[in-house]
C-alpha cells in the first residue's frame, strides 16, 4: 500500500526545486540548464526532482505560473489611481522590489522558450492578454474619474505600458550592473506625461 503523502513536505520540496531551477535558468538559459545542475542546486536526486515535476519544461512553466499569480496580485493595487500615482513617484528600490515579487524570476531566454512552447504558449499569451485587458479597463475607469488623460486610447496606453515593462525586463537582463535608477526615471516620466491628468508630485 502506498504511503500517504506529506503535503507540507511535498510543497516545501517543490518550492526548493523551483528556487534552484529558477537560478539555473537565469544564469544559463533554458536549453543550457542541465537537469543535473538543478538536482545539485536543490540538493535532491533526479528521481526526487521528477517525482515532483514531469520534466524541465513543467518546472519552468510552474515558475512562470507563480510569477503571473504574483503580478496579478500586484495589479489589484497597481492598476488604480493610487497605484499609478506610486508609479509616477517610483524610485529604483521600489522598482526592483516590484520586479520580482515571487522571489523566483525567469530570464528573457526562459520566457521566450515558454512563448514558443506548444504545451504552454497559448496559456502564457492568454494571461498576457488578460493582464493588458485589465490594465486598459483600469485606465478607462481613470478617464471617467478624471485622473487619466481623457485623450488617451486606453488599449493603446495599456499596450505601451506593457511594452515598457517588457523592455525593463530585457534591459535589466542585458545590463544588470546598470541597476533600476534610469528605468525608474523613465517610468516616472511616462506615467506623469502620458497617463496622469493630475500632478503626482504631491503624492510622493
Amino acid at each position: 500500500m502506498a504511503r500517504p503523502k506529506n503535503e507540507t513536505l511535498h510543497q516545501e520540496r517543490r518550492q526548493q526545486i523551483l528556487k534552484a531551477a529558477a537560478a539555473i535558468f537565469r544564469a544559463k538559459g533554458f536549453h543550457s540548464a542541465r537537469t543535473k545542475e538543478i538536482c545539485v542546486a536543490s540538493g535532491m536526486s533526479a528521481g526526487t526532482v521528477f517525482r515532483h515535476f514531469r520534466d524541465k519544461e513543467e518546472i519552468i512553466a510552474t515558475i512562470a505560473e507563480k510569477e503571473f499569480e504574483s503580478y496579478q496580485e500586484i495589479s489589484k493595487t497597481l492598476f488604480t489611481r493610487e497605484g499609478f500615482l506610486a508609479l509616477a513617484n517610483i524610485d529604483s528600490k521600489g522598482l526592483e522590489e516590484m520586479w520580482n515579487p515571487a522571489g523566483l524570476g525567469l530570464g528573457l531566454d526562459s520566457w521566450l522558450e515558454l512563448y514558443r512552447s506548444e504545451r504552454f504558449a497559448a496559456e502564457c499569451k492568454a494571461k498576457d492578454v488578460a493582464m493588458r485587458t485589465q490594465l486598459a479597463a483600469s485606465l478607462r475607469v481613470g478617464q471617467v474619474e478624471g485622473w487619466v488623460r481623457a485623450e488617451r486610447d486606453a488599449e493603446e496606453a495599456a499596450l505601451i505600458l506593457m511594452t515598457l515593462f517588457s523592455g525593463i525586463m530585457v534591459e535589466h537582463q542585458l545590463t544588470p550592473e546598470a541597476g533600476f535608477e534610469t528605468m525608474a526615471a523613465g517610468l516616472r516620466s511616462l506615467v506623469r506625461a502620458y497617463i496622469l491628468a493630475e500632478d503626482p508630485r504631491g503624492f510622493a
